[in-house]
C-alpha cells in the first residue's frame, strides 16, 4: 500500500509510534521543540538526527529533547549533513518533508508517503542503519545544550491548532468595485504612471497591466503596497457580480483629487484567466467564501485558510 499524509500526519506517526511492537528505526534531520513528545519511540529503537554545531545553535535540534529520548533507552547517533526525514515504525515507513517539532506539527504544510511494502520498509530501515555511528551520549547532549539558541521566528512559538495548518502567501486583499466616471486628475494620473507600471511587468510575453481607480478613507488606500494581491469584486449591477482573479500590484499611484485622497492601482495580468460570477465562487468556497461576500469596501484577507481557497479557485489545473 501506499497512502499520502498531510493534514493527519502527526497524529498519524505518533498513534502508530506508540502502539509499534518492535523497535524503530528514524532518520530526521532536525529534532527541535516538543520532539520527544511527539516522537513516543520504543526503548531501544534507533534515532538519527543532525546534532551539528549550527544546528543547535539555530535551534534547528534541541538538545533537551535529545537528553529526553536518551532517557527513554534510545540510541540516539549524529549526522551532520541530514537531510533525509525517514520514520521506520513497526511494519511501515514514513517519508517525507517533515522534521520533528511543532513548528512542524502547528505552522507547516507537510507531507508524507506511507509505505508498508516489505521490500520498501526493508529499504528505509537499512537506510537509517546504514546512518548510524556517530553515537550522541548524554554528556554530549548537555554540553551542547550550551549552544542552543531558540529559533527565531513567530512561527515558532507553540500554538494550538483546530484544523489543518494553510498554505500561507503575501498579502491579499479583496476590494470591491462599481462601475463610474473618470475626472481628468484621474486620467492623467494613469498617464503618468503607466510607463512606470509598464516597467514594473514581467518581460514574460502573455502578461499586461490593467488598472483600476481607489478612493476613500480606508487602510487599502494607503497600505496596498508592491508585491500584494487584489481580488477585485466588481459590482456591475445588483444581480451582476463579478469576481476577477487574483493579480499582484506592480504599481500603487496615489495623488490628492480635492483633498481626497485616491490611488491608482496597477496590477499585473496574465493572459487567459477568467472571471467568475460571484455566486458561482462562493458556492465552491462553501463556508469560507462569507467573509469575501460581506466585503463592501477593501478588506485584507488575514485568515491563511480562507485567503489560500480563494486563491486556489484559479489555481487548480483541470483534472484528466
Amino acid at each position: 500500500m501506499l497512502q499520502l499524509h498531510s493534514d493527519n500526519l502527526w497524529r498519524t506517526i505518533k498513534r502508530h509510534a506508540r502502539h509499534a511492537k518492535r523497535r524503530s528505526h528514524v532518520a530526521v534531520a532536525y529534532f527541535g521543540s516538543g520532539a520527544s513528545d511527539r516522537l513516543p519511540l520504543k526503548r531501544g529503537s534507533t534515532l538519527v538526527v543532525n546534532m551539528g554545531d549550527n544546528a543547535v545553535r539555530n535551534g534547528l535540534t534541541k538538545p533537551s529533547e535529545i537528553l529526553a529520548m536518551l532517557k527513554r533507552g534510545i540510541d540516539v547517533h549524529s549526522v551532520a549533513n541530514l537531510h533525509a526525514k525517514v520514520f521506520v515504525i513497526g511494519s511501515r515507513a514514513f517519508v517525507g518533508s517533515a522534521n520533528v517539532s511543532n513548528n512542524s506539527a502547528n505552522s507547516l504544510v507537510e507531507a508524507a508517503v506511507e509505505l508498508t511494502s516489505r521490500e520498501a520498509v526493508a529499504q528505509c530501515r537499512s537506510f537509517v542503519r546504514r546512518l548510524a555511528g556517530e553515537r550522541v551520549t548524554p554528556k554530549l547532549a548537555e554540553a551542547k545544550q550550551k549552544l542552543y539558541r531558540p529559533p527565531r521566528g513567530p512561527n515558532n512559538r507553540k500554538r494550538r491548532t483546530t484544523q489543518a495548518n494553510a498554505p500561507t502567501h503575501g498579502r491579499l486583499w479583496a476590494v470591491r468595485t462599481v462601475p463610474g466616471d473618470w475626472q481628468d486628475e484621474d486620467e492623467d494620473a494613469k498617464r503618468s504612471a503607466k510607463p512606470k507600471a509598464d516597467a514594473n511587468l514581467s518581460s514574460m510575453q502573455g502578461f499586461r497591466t490593467d488598472e483600476f481607480l481607489w478612493f476613500g478613507t480606508d487602510k487599502f488606500t494607503g497600505d496596498v503596497a508592491k508585491g500584494d494581491s487584489v481580488i477585485v469584486v466588481h459590482e456591475e449591477s445588483k444581480r451582476n457580480v463579478i469576481l476577477y482573479p487574483p493579480r499582484p500590484v506592480v504599481l500603487a499611484q496615489r495623488y490628492m483629487r480635492r483633498r481626497s485622497k485616491r490611488a491608482m492601482i496597477f496590477m499585473e495580468t496574465r493572459k487567459g484567466l477568467r472571471t467568475k460570477r460571484l455566486p458561482d465562487a462562493l458556492q465552491s468556497l462553501g463556508r469560507k467564501g462569507k467573509l469575501l461576500k460581506s466585503v463592501k469596501s477593501s478588506r485584507l484577507l488575514r485568515d491563511p485558510t480562507i485567503a489560500h481557497a480563494v486563491l486556489n479557485l484559479w489555481g487548480q489545473a483541470p483534472a484528466n
